[in-house]
């Protein structure tokens, strides 16, 4: 049956969570040690990215007959969801309808809940970020994704890396991170740092100030106020995506970019990486995983990791398939990274954001 997708806004719903504990561990047999670093390469992140072969004794593919749910706490129509969608679509193109679920109102919490109950069947899934890793850190979800979940494969997500962006007008002299951190040690609890609590926001903005041991006010500044909060001067340093660095260029200075490797966008080309600054210890990975309930058979886990990494392969080659070549468009259009990564390798990303968003988030008094 040709596979057609459709795209539901799901209504908003309240929710009351509670912690589930941050000592959890990855399912059996997928732990290792994290031993990476890197936020903008996922191949770097995952180490040589060298895929190990799938087993020899994989199911059936099985996903014929029935209706497929994918939910995912990105809106419905934006460049991450069309994205992922596309590669749902390739991978999942033998199976019945399928649906992806869209709900941007409750940080994902609806959605791991619907994907838990739903259990390991093969049939339901949840498009993972690090909000369920900042959410079991800080308590706010019933599940964990090391205990709870199993990952499956990479998603595409927004590769392009954040800056730290600087106000023209109320720093005026600062352009260069060198110069933001002497003005910071010099001007000691003055210079106002924008975040919004229990983000990956957060966790860059403490890592940054700990980094250089800086004494800087840390300001609270969420969602649609932090533009006219950076340009009536509330706020002094703001940690933005590159869409709004380039946006907002009248306003703010971009010192570094937050990730191992430079922008591609020619605006923002010539602003240095952490990488180059000697602040890799301080990039937090930020990748998506398709992820379901961790009681799925193990060797259908593998299957479709397999089949995952094929489509993704396809797509990344220097001679894609027809089908490949538009999801690559797709990704060089928003500047979005994807890797083909064995099961283990997406437990070692997940693994270094439990350690650098723990380190902050984990121990906030």
């Amino acid at each position: 049956m040709k596979k057609t997708i459709a795209l539901l806004l799901a209504a908003s719903m309240a929710l009351t969570l509670t912690a589930c504990g941050s000592g959890a561990k990855a399912p059996a047999g997928t732990e290792k040690a994290a031993d990476t670093t890197a936020a903008g390469s996922a191949a770097a992140a995952a180490g040589t990215g060298t895929q190990t072969e799938a087993p020899k004794d994989l199911p059936a593919w099985p996903f014929t007959d029935k209706e497929i749910t994918f939910y995912t706490r990105n809106s419905a129509g934006g460049s991450v969801t069309l994205s992922q969608q596309y590669l749902l679509d390739i991978v999942f193109e033998d199976g019945g309808t399928s649906l992806l679920v869209s709900d941007a109102t409750s940080g994902g919490a609806v959605c791991v809940e619907k994907t838990y109950a739903a259990g390991g069947d093969g049939y339901t899934f949840y498009m993972s970020g690090n909000e369920m890793v900042i959410g079991e850190i800080t308590g706010t979800f019933d599940y964990s994704l090391k205990n709870d979940f199993q990952v499956l494969g990479m998603l595409p997500s927004n590769g392009a890396p954040n800056f730290i962006g600087v106000s023209k007008t109320t720093l005026p002299d600062v352009k260069t991170m060198e110069d933001l951190v002497d003005y910071c040690k010099a001007n000691p609890g003055k210079v106002r740092f924008a975040y919004a609590p229990d983000t990956v926001g957060e966790v860059y903005s403490t890592l940054f100030a700990d980094h250089f041991g800086l004494d800087v006010k840390m300001t609270i500044s969420e969602g649609s106020d932090s533009k006219p909060n950076l340009m009536g001067g509330i706020v002094d340093v703001v940690f933005w995506n590159q869409r709004d660095a380039i946006e907002y260029a009248d306003y703010l200075v971009p010192v570094v970019a937050l990730s191992n490797e430079r922008s591609t966008k020619e605006e923002l080309a010539d602003v240095p990486c952490y990488a180059e600054k000697g602040l890799s210890d301080c990039v937090v990975p930020s990748v998506m995983f398709l992820a379901c309930k961790n009681d799925i058979d193990e060797s259908l886990a593998q299957a479709i990791n397999a089949k995952w990494n094929e489509a993704v392969s396809d797509a990344i080659s220097d001679n894609p398939s027809e089908k490949g070549q538009i999801l690559k468009e797709y990704m060089e259009n928003q500047d979005q990274i994807l890797e083909p990564l064995t099961i283990e390798e997406c437990w070692e990303i997940i693994d270094d954001e439990y350690e650098k968003i723990g380190e902050v988030l984990g121990n906030k008094e």
